[in-house]
């Protein structure tokens, strides 16, 4: 018996090192075994027809997205509402006061107050980066620049050119601003600092904190979000980072790095799922990264048999869901089996097993799942490869049956499979259904 499937490590510059995969799969512990379950697939909740989805939040119970140059409420039941016209900026952040949504993009801010959509203008500076909201003040950033200001208490729709800060422990660009448990962070280029809420009115309402300056910046403004407990950010180095206090911890790995590197990162965005809490790095050309908080793993999100990049670039939480919005300006609910209707193909890569120096063959391999629940109107496939190389090269695939409903005592078997000196194995489920697989499989070799 050996436990063969762990999280995504691959490296796609040393692919032999660390073959490793899980994708559209993570890892769940149930008792002294753990099993591979399947991502939650998407379900349409509305279309927005536009071109690009940007950024969703939820405000005062109603659900917010800004998708292809327009403002949109969406009801409970996915009706949307234009509420108005914004800048179509990649870079577009959404907040919330009360009935009001802050949203900018372009360089511009604009409020909802529930009625009428503005473009507030004035204050200390106009050209406008990123929004956050703290103890009833709304603050900006300066778009390539180093200041922060903050609209008047509990008035985001007015800017007083008296209330603004510079960030300046460190000579750099502020990049983004997020609050995390009444803490501002500012997120620069090369550096973040931590300022608070002192209890003061107007031009004295915020103070850095006392040794809160970092010496690590953020790689872009969309990389960086908040999931509660801490917040996880994307750093100036191409490490992944949790940060609570003052002390950022690299949670990354090297193939994580390698990712960053050599593609293209987009957004980072949180969602939870049946007790999972799930932080996304999305890219624009390959699958996205994911780490599993509860399980401190990562695996890999993909879209289709081609595995091309997920499409999603955020998510809230609204009327009792967690909801994504796409690039395709579509509003989907993360549950069910199915992409949109499609397939979520699921694969898992096996790390590399060592078997003499001799060759030794592989008489059988066994694999286990949760069998007899799937109604597909056919028996349930697992398909097999296996490599020789550590993961550079790949033999045929060979499927088995995990039977059909009611058959729960079904298995995968592969017999007389060859000699190896080392082995990593390959598996994939094609079919829409919740069949978590055990990790683990008996392996006879002689």
């Amino acid at each position: 018996m050996i436990e063969f499937i762990g999280a995504t490590r691959q490296d796609s510059d040393n692919i032999a090192a660390s073959p490793a995969r899980l994708i559209n799969l993570y890892r769940e512990r149930v008792g002294n075994r753990t099993v591979l379950k399947g991502v939650p697939g998407q379900t349409l909740f509305v279309a927005l027809n536009d071109v690009m989805g940007r950024a969703m939040t939820e405000v005062g119970g109603t659900l917010f997205a800004a998708s292809g140059g327009a403002l949109y409420s969406v009801t409970s039941g996915g009706v949307a509402a234009n509420l108005g016209a914004i800048a179509d900026d990649v870079d577009t952040f959404m907040e919330g006061y009360a009935a009001n949504v802050t949203v900018t993009a372009g360089g511009n801010y604009y409020v909802w107050d529930g009625a009428t959509l503005s473009t507030v203008t004035g204050g200390a500076f106009s050209n406008i980066g990123s929004v956050a909201f703290a103890g009833g003040y709304t603050l900006l950033t300066e778009k390539d620049g180093s200041r922060f200001q903050w609209a008047e208490l509990q008035d985001p729709g007015t800017l007083n050119g008296l209330n603004f800060a510079t960030a300046e422990a460190i000579d750099d660009t502020l990049s983004r601003a997020v609050v995390h448990k009444g803490n501002v962070y500012l997120f620069g280029k090369a550096s973040t600092e931590i300022w608070y809420l002192t209890g003061g009115a107007n031009a004295n309402a915020f103070a850095r904190l006392a040794g809160g300056v970092v010496d690590r910046g953020v790689l872009a403004p969309a990389l960086v979000t908040d999931f509660g407990e801490g917040m996880f950010f994307v750093g100036d180095d191409g490490v992944g980072y949790i940060m609570s206090g003052v002390t950022p911890m690299p949670i990354s790995v090297r193939g994580f790095e390698t990712a960053v590197a050599a593609e293209t990162p987009t957004h980072c965005f949180y969602y939870e799922t049946e007790g999972h809490k799930f932080i996304v790095v999305r890219f624009a050309n390959r699958p996205a990264w994911v780490y599993d908080i509860a399980m401190a793993e990562w695996h890999e999100r993909a879209v289709g048999n081609t595995l091309t990049p997920w499409l999603v670039v955020g998510a809230a939480k609204a009327y009792g869901k967690w909801r994504g919005i796409s690039t395709l300006s579509n509003i989907t609910t993360l549950e069910g089996t199915a992409d949109l209707g499609a397939t979520i193909l699921k694969r898992a890569v096996s790390s590399t097993y060592e078997l003499d120096e001799n060759r030794l063959r592989l008489q059988r391999l066994v694999m286990r799942a949760r069998t007899g629940f799937s109604n597909l109107g056919r028996d349930m496939q697992l398909t097999l490869r296996l490599s020789r190389d550590r993961g550079l090269t790949w033999g045929a695939p060979k499927a088995r049956s995990l039977g059909t409903l009611g058959e729960y005592e079904s298995r995968a078997v592969w017999r007389s499979l060859g000699q190896f000196r080392s082995i990593t194995a390959e598996i994939t489920l094609g079919d829409n259904t919740d069949a978590p697989i055990y990790t683990d499989a008996v392996a006879d070799v002689i």
